[in-house]
């Protein structure tokens, strides 16, 4: 009533045809060529963007959305997937990337090239072609078809959005649908039942009937060269300063002066100070608002050992909080004794872990554990304040790790932890 009072009873209502038009499908799949700017000092050769586009799906159908992203993942995006594998292995660019749009009218799945060169572009695409259509005749690998089922029931239950509010955006999810059906705003909240479908659809050819029905029999698709040319920045510019100069010359003298005075009155109101009476009208909090009293925490600290274990006993901080069956853990190594031009190196360990074999599985093998098991284990550095000294400016570097895991599968988690680190 307050915005209908004070605002929309001054208006006249309107409808308004928002309707998004949906895209006529291609009788042939097509190729677009274009161009980026390069400086001088940059070479020409093994600098093009290749990307191999398809329409795909209907976002309404939860199911189906969530398989492509699986899809992707066990295909195209997991370390050594065939696709991008095969596309390395013949030298199609060096960096190879993948892409499921969902959320949005006519989802799309998109695999990119960078550092090609455009006389791969054929080859390009026959590639992924070549090696889908071989996925589909062998079988897709099961275990990295559950992994991501199984990770990615795992992030929606936990509904882990950060800093911000769940109710938010929970919110903005049910767009990915509501704006393009009025009657299914609430599929994207319910995927439960979609994950435990596609969990029985491992016994068939679901997956693979998908690929060929939806990608490779689909001639709704676009090849998109980018190739790299020195001096075309300069060829913009010099065209930008043509039309200006030619748009200046077609002004009087009065609508020269009239546009720079409405330039210094922008100028002016963007520069501007607000008002009180304008900084009054914002919802501010009162201190009665706020609360008094600190969220109370719980820290219990204890020793992993009764008594030290080879010398060690690691200080445990164990926090009892409501976690919807979650737990979570984080390990820290005190690396205070690896000297300072070696800590650039800690970076690269982090990022190799997990990502190469261990005595017991190879990495492509261990990702998929990993993800079956558990929410996901990271391995970063962090640097805290050195609380117990009298230097303000003095700091403590850790080694850490990040895992998850449902309540039952911690001591998974940890002998995962525990393979790969050692």
């Amino acid at each position: 009533d307050f915005i209908d009072q004070n605002y929309l009873s001054e208006y006249d209502a309107i409808t308004v045809n928002s309707e998004i038009m949906r895209q006529t499908p291609f009788e042939e799949m097509i190729t677009l060529r274009d161009e980026y700017p390069i400086s001088d000092e940059d070479e020409e050769t093994e600098n093009t963007y290749l990307a191999w586009n398809v329409v795909t799906g209907d976002p309404g159908n939860i199911k189906e959305m969530i398989a492509f992203d699986v899809i992707d993942y066990a295909l195209f995006s997991m370390p050594g997937a065939p696709v991008k594998q095969a596309l390395l292995d013949h030298g199609i660019g060096k960096d190879i990337n993948s892409l499921f749009s969902d959320g949005i009218l006519q989802p799309y799945f998109s695999v990119s090239s960078r550092n090609a060169e455009e006389s791969q572009a054929e080859e390009f695409v026959r590639i992924i072609r070549e090696t889908l259509e071989k996925q589909i005749s062998e079988g897709i690998d099961r275990k990295s078809l559950l992994a991501r089922i199984n990770y990615m029931e795992f992030q929606f239950r936990e509904a882990d959005y950060a800093t911000y509010p769940k109710g938010l955006m929970y919110g903005i999810d049910v767009f990915d649908t509501w704006l393009y059906d009025e009657s299914n705003p609430f599929v994207t909240l319910r995927q439960l039942d979609a994950y435990e479908s596609l969990r029985r659809e491992l016994d068939g050819d679901y997956f693979e009937k998908l690929i060929k029905e939806k990608i490779l029999d689909n001639p709704h698709a676009a090849l998109i060269i980018l190739a790299p040319k020195k001096g075309l920045q300069q060829e913009r510019d010099q065209k930008t300063a043509e039309k200006l100069a030619a748009y200046k010359a077609s002004l009087s003298e009065e609508e020269i002066e009239e546009l720079v005075e409405a330039t210094k009155a922008l100028k002016a109101y963007q520069e501007k100070a607000d008002t009180p009476e304008d900084i009054e009208c914002l919802p501010m909090l009162t201190r009665e608002d706020i609360g008094k009293k600190a969220r109370q925490l719980s820290n219990i600290e204890c020793r992993l050992y009764e008594e030290p274990h080879e010398g060690i006993n690691p200080e445990i901080i164990f926090h009892r909080a409501s976690s919807n069956g979650i737990g979570y853990m984080d390990i820290f190594w005190d690396i205070h004794n690896v000297p300072m031009e070696e800590i650039p190196y800690i970076g690269l360990l982090k990022a190799v872990l997990a990502n190469v074999n261990t005595a017991s599985h190879t990495y492509m093998d261990l990702n998929n554990e990993i993800n079956m098991n558990t929410g996901g284990i990271a391995f970063n550095t962090s640097v805290f304040e050195d609380l117990k000294s009298v230097n303000a400016s003095e700091y403590r570097v850790f080694f850490s790790v990040r895992g998850k895991a449902l309540y039952g599968m911690i001591g998974t988690a940890i002998d995962y932890i525990r393979e790969v680190i050692t």
